[in-house]
């Protein structure tokens, strides 16, 4: 699993897994075995969960679509059968939704929400929220901005700030 980036790792897992069980038994087991990269087992397992959760799903619409399919043979009634038949595209159509959107909030995690934790403080390097009263100072490396720190060594009055505002203006142009 050298050869293969963690982004493709966890495509390969949620994409067996949307397919079925066995499918994603085998590469996932395969790739939860081989890789280093702890992201991609995260995932692996992420993508296990749900693999779990709609088979089990899948089996119990598999169970209803048989009942109601018996029931076209007693009283020829395809209304329960269609009706059964929508349900099971539906959930289809939900688990399509759920594995893709997983993946993109999995795979994509570098540029998932930068924006918005960006305006409620950001993030430090290890991932923890940064409170409004740390991000005064900016972290540079996510909003590439810097300020740059001037000591005061007496209180601002009209006059320093005037000073200040005509100097930036200037420095501007």
């Amino acid at each position: 699993m050298k050869n293969l980036s963690t982004k493709w790792q966890k495509l390969i897992a949620y994409l067996t897994g949307f397919l079925g069980i066995i499918p994603f038994l085998l590469a996932g087991g395969y790739i939860h075995l081989k890789s280093e990269d702890e992201a991609a087992k995260k995932s692996v397992k992420t993508a296990f969960l749900l693999t779990v959760l709609f088979t089990v799903i899948e089996a119990i619409v598999a169970i209803v679509c048989a009942f109601t399919e018996a029931s076209v043979y007693i009283d020829f009634d395809y209304t329960a059968h269609t009706g059964s038949l929508i349900f099971a595209a539906i959930v289809t159509l939900i688990k399509f939704v759920a594995f893709t959107t997983v993946f993109c909030l999995d795979a994509f995690t570098m540029i998932k929400f930068d924006c918005i934790i960006a305006l409620f403080g950001g993030m430090d390097k290890g991932g923890k929220t940064v409170n409004a009263q740390k991000r005064a100072s900016g972290p540079a490396y996510l909003t590439k901005v810097r300020i740059e720190k001037q000591e005061v060594s007496e209180p601002a009055t009209e006059e320093t700030v005037e000073e200040t505002t005509e100097e930036t203006a200037t420095d501007a142009e």
